[in-house]
């Protein structure tokens, strides 16, 4: 490799660099956050505990989403259900520290005074606002903001940015729709053009990308992008009516909406691979990092060893994935359609047929285990592709200067409801053969689900039965494809698919597109999860509050009798 095919590029220089300041201050942040703890009562942690493993159940999150969301669930109960205008800082990181979301060393005198400023920003601005919706998505915010504050991720925040200054100038949307804004929305958020706009979605797209965040937090970055005034310490709030806060929020939801976005990070998801896998590989070698990046051997060999390892931690992933899936749709999916399902055919029409009962209750669990059972580890050709990668990543190489072409032909609104099942209808410029594949693709639906109506009405299901086959079908198989997904993007050889594979994945699509539909949009209204906020959780953490009071209580009167 020519001498300048192995110059660090600028982008990976500055990401060292932070990762290089932050490891050597982490050691000496941890000392300092030793002396600053918040005492726990172990009963009323343990309790804790195992209430949030139930609740982990029922709430099927990613990993690296579940404490964000413990902490938009505390916060939504304090200020929307229980409306609390006092302060309940200490209670708040308590709930954290007892429910294992929080390190002790993490919940200091510090972290719990920018804590307290955060949720009384947003007490203040909950005293004129009224509006249920959009006292949620302020929740959402306030969960991101605290979230920083909690558990600061400065080395992924760098590696973020690298990768995006690396694709800023590389990435070549062809036929680029405009955005289409109202005159409110431009009063909102100003300064704005069609430039900002695209480099505004390439960032989204790298952080959704490496970084694998809800929306949620997508939206509180670009409140960040919009308003940096809203974050700011110590200067004059302004304040904000209903209907700005309405344009505020429907401009950062179109703009989580726009497909420009998903088609750069289709397009840039095995760069984000690489990056993430360069990012592990300093994890693993944090003290020789900078001198193995300056080594494309070096480089090269901790990268394949950095492969093999995390082929092993994925694995031992998904499996716990497959678990917690499992768990989920037994209790949040099977059980309400059996319950909905043996009383209709019992008390309306009076005849209670078991087959489509036990299929009901053994398919999904079965079904899932099957599909799961096929997926296989990557191998080490795939680990020398991945370092291959990582080497046109790193340095100022040919491959690192190489255009990525997202194609688009997007008209200037964006496709929603009933359009996303028929691409041809949304008014996209293609090809006959281009045309002819949406319309056969579509027609897949009413083979798929048409084929799966007749068995199940040759095997005597009555209608409820069918229906409540064809949703746990669809969400199991989006299900199957979720817990899958991370070990797939590991894999950069592309994979044999033959006849048979073609066929079944044609059957089965449907299936994962109609789940990933009910998922996203029926998971607003989880019953379980409702019962839980309302019903459940608010009394439980008295109870557990009363049993940490009381555990205290005893721990002294027995020092006092000592």
């Amino acid at each position: 490799m020519p001498k300048n095919d192995t110059e660090v590029s600028q982008p990976i220089k500055d990401f060292l660099k932070v990762f290089q300041e932050e490891t050597a201050k982490f050691e000496e942040i941890s000392e300092e956050k030793k002396e600053e703890k918040i005492e726990t009562e172990e009963a009323s942690e343990s309790i804790a505990l195992f209430y949030e493993k139930i609740r982990r159940l029922i709430e099927y999150k990613d990993d690296h989403l579940i404490k964000r969301s413990a902490i938009q669930r505390i916060l939504k109960r304090n200020l929307i259900i229980e409306w609390r205008q006092s302060d309940f800082t200490g209670q708040f990181i308590n709930e954290l520290v007892m429910a294992g979301y929080l390190n002790r060393e993490q919940a200091g005198d510090e972290a719990k005074s920018e804590v307290a400023r955060i949720i009384g920003k947003y007490q203040a601005l909950f005293k004129n606002l009224y509006n249920i919706e959009l006292r949620r998505w302020l929740v959402g915010v306030a969960s991101c903001e605290i979230e920083e504050i909690l558990f600061p991720q400065p080395v992924k925040k760098a590696l973020v940015r690298a990768l995006f200054q690396s694709l800023e100038n590389k990435i070549v949307v062809q036929n680029e729709p405009r955005t289409t804004e109202s005159r409110g929305e431009r009063a909102v958020v100003r300064g704005e053009n069609d430039s900002t706009d695209r480099e505004i979605q390439i960032y989204l797209a790298s952080l959704r990308s490496l970084v694998k965040v809800d929306n949620v937090t997508l939206g509180f970055v670009l409140l960040k992008i919009y308003l940096p005034e809203w974050f700011q310490k110590n200067t004059k709030k302004k304040s904000y009516s209903t209907r700005e806060l309405f344009l505020l929020k429907k401009k950062i939801e179109k703009k989580l909406a726009s497909p420009l976005m998903f088609r750069i990070a289709v397009a840039i998801k095995r760069t984000a691979l690489y990056f993430n896998i360069f990012y592990e590989t300093t994890l693993r070698n944090a003290g020789k990092a900078g001198a193995i990046t300056e080594d494309p051997e070096a480089l090269r060999f901790a990268v394949q060893l950095t492969c093999g390892q995390i082929y092993d931690q994925e694995m031992k992933r998904f499996k716990k994935r497959v678990r917690r899936s499992l768990a989920f749709l037994v209790i949040t999916k099977v059980l309400l359609a059996i319950f909905l399902e043996y009383p209709y055919a019992k008390y309306v029409l009076g005849n209670v047929v078991w087959l489509p009962i036990y299929i009901n209750l053994l398919f999904p669990p079965l079904f899932l285990v099957l599909l799961s059972a096929t997926v296989s580890k990557p191998d080490s050709k795939n680990s020398a592709l991945i370092a291959e990668g990582v080497e046109g990543a790193v340095y100022n190489s040919g491959k690192n200067k190489e255009k990525i072409i997202v194609k688009t032909s997007l008209p200037r609104t964006t496709a929603s409801g009933w359009q996303m099942w028929l691409p041809v209808m949304r008014g996209e410029k293609k090809s006959f053969s281009a045309i002819f594949l949406d319309l056969f693709f579509f027609l897949t639906f009413g083979l798929s689900f048409g084929l799966a109506v007749w068995v199940l009405h040759f095997l005597k299901f009555d209608l409820p039965a069918i229906l409540i086959f064809l949703f746990l079908a669809s969400v199991v198989s989006f299900f199957s494809a979720l817990v899958r997904q991370p070990i797939r993007d590991l894999a950069v050889m592309k994979e044999r698919e033959g006849l048979i594979t073609t066929l079944l994945d044609t059957l089965f699509l449907p299936f994962v597109r109609i789940g990933k539909w009910m998922t996203e949009n029926f998971s607003k209204v989880n019953i379980f999860l409702f019962i839980f906020d309302v019903f459940i959780e608010a009394p439980f953490k008295v109870f557990v509050r009363f049993v940490q009071n009381w555990a205290g209580f005893i721990r002294k009167k027995k020092e006092e009798m000592i």
